[in-house]
């Protein structure tokens, strides 16, 4: 999973609390790694960490199968945020990483704290 480039565009709809889903990605933190903002729709979940990006994919019927993609802050190589003034768009986060290419982070409309991620990628990004 995550090697087409239509799995690497990974669509978002809501703003979770911090944990929400922590069942799923619980064993892809490390030890003392805090989680800074969850995010899911249907068949996904995102989570910024102070460490990496963690993205889930679920397999749409069963729900049986699920991958994981750990992008570590230290191996991004460039990052791009397309952000609407409309609140009816959606908006897109893109990180590049050496070897897989681009990973895009759609988020349905107003679901997502824009300034809050560019934050954290402007400061875990070097």
């Amino acid at each position: 999973m995550f090697n087409d480039k239509d799995e690497r565009k990974i669509m978002l709809s809501e703003k979770n609390e911090i944990g929400f889903k922590h069942d799923l990605y619980d064993k892809l933190l490390g030890k003392n790694e805090r989680v800074l903002m969850e995010f899911m729709s249907q068949r996904n979940v995102l989570v910024f960490t102070d460490e990496k990006i963690i993205a889930i994919r679920i397999e749409a019927y069963t729900a049986k199968h699920k991958a994981g993609l750990c992008i570590p802050y230290s191996s991004i190589s460039a990052y791009s945020a397309e952000v609407s003034l409309n609140k009816d768009m959606d908006t897109e986060i893109k990180v590049w990483i050496p070897g897989m290419d681009c990973v895009t982070f759609t988020f349905l409309e107003d679901t997502a704290p824009m300034r809050d991620i560019i934050a954290i990628l402007v400061e875990k990004v070097k």
